[in-house]
């Protein structure tokens, strides 16, 4: 039966076996730690009453339950797995709160089955003003200054899985997910290795007619996918008026996600948060530009953009 708690919705009553998983977890983080998470008196009739929560010992705990989370310091957001995708996702602070009340609340029901008169007294220490001791804390505990979309090796994150690939051979081994890629975006197409694009393959061949041009294409669209600037270039397709620069332009944007590309605007990149949103971007473009966009006093970014440079930003 679902049980109400206080302050909060109604969640199914744990079944046995997360009874002893929560179980086994207390004592994994309690002689692991070295904490206990209640502080206790015992009064002159050898009661044993809780007078408060232990915060240090529940850091550690909540960390045991969501081993992924992380602390971004750029973005000052937490982001948590999400296993069904192999995403990581923002978490925002009031969800997290949420999520801190529940677990300490599930963290009592199991706790009943072996100190009931000691579990009961929890709930008057389980508030608002507790979990946000908590958050606070993880921002330390769980802080994390590395870069989204990247890990070991090139990989390409799509809906089915991440295609690895071999640096010397170009090979493609389609993995399962894993936290390990450090993915906050990915391609919202499933990998086939049978299928084919006789369509494109022949409009590619009918709009840049000339092969090393075509295969240049061909490699610039490929780091695209992969996220990463491997050329440290900037790829321009010119070309006369009515000839599919914009249809190609587009395309691309259509397989990599319009989610995953960032609009570039040279007159605003010197403002301080213009650049916080290409951090992490596959795809850094601006169509349909003026014949001096180059010329712009702004244009060195790019040159630091593509060539691997630090750039601050707000």
């Amino acid at each position: 039966f679902p049980v109400t708690i206080p302050g909060g919705c109604a969640v199914e009553k744990l079944k046995d076996t997360e009874i002893l998983r929560l179980n086994k977890l207390y004592r994994k983080v309690r002689d692991e730690s070295r904490l206990d998470p209640l502080f206790l008196t015992t009064t002159r009739e050898q009661t044993i009453v809780v007078t408060g929560l232990n915060e240090s010992y529940f850091v550690e705990y909540f960390i045991a339950l969501n081993p992924n989370l992380r602390f971004s310091s750029p973005e000052q957001t937490f982001f948590d797995y999400d296993k069904a995708d192999g995403l990581f996702k923002p978490v925002k602070r009031p969800l997290l709160v949420e999520r801190i009340l529940t677990a300490v609340f599930r963290f009592a029901e199991a706790y009943g089955e072996e100190r009931a008169s000691e579990a009961r007294q929890i709930e008057k220490f389980r508030n608002v003003l507790f979990a946000q001791k908590i958050v606070t804390r993880l921002e330390g505990r769980c802080f994390w200054d590395g870069l989204w979309n990247r890990a070991d090796g090139l990989f390409i994150h799509v809906k089915n899985g991440v295609l690895e690939v071999c640096r010397e051979t170009g090979e493609l081994f389609h993995r399962k997910f894993s936290p390990s890629f450090n993915s906050i975006a990915r391609i919202e197409i499933d990998y086939d290795p049978k299928a084919t694009c006789p369509i494109l393959q022949a409009e590619l061949e009918r709009r840049i007619p000339d092969p090393e041009q075509r295969e240049l294409f061909l490699k610039a669209v490929g780091q695209i996918l992969l996220g990463q600037n491997l050329a440290t270039k900037i790829l321009v397709i010119f070309g006369e008026a009515n000839t599919g620069k914009s249809q190609i332009a587009d395309l691309i944007v259509t397989i990599v996600g319009v989610r995953n590309c960032r609009e570039i605007r040279l007159t605003e990149t010197s403002g301080r948060f213009e650049l916080g949103q290409y951090r992490s971007a596959s795809l850094r473009k601006s169509f349909d530009c003026p014949a001096n966009f180059l010329m712009n006093k702004n244009c060195d970014i790019l040159k630091r953009l593509t060539g691997g440079d630090e750039v601050g930003i707000s």
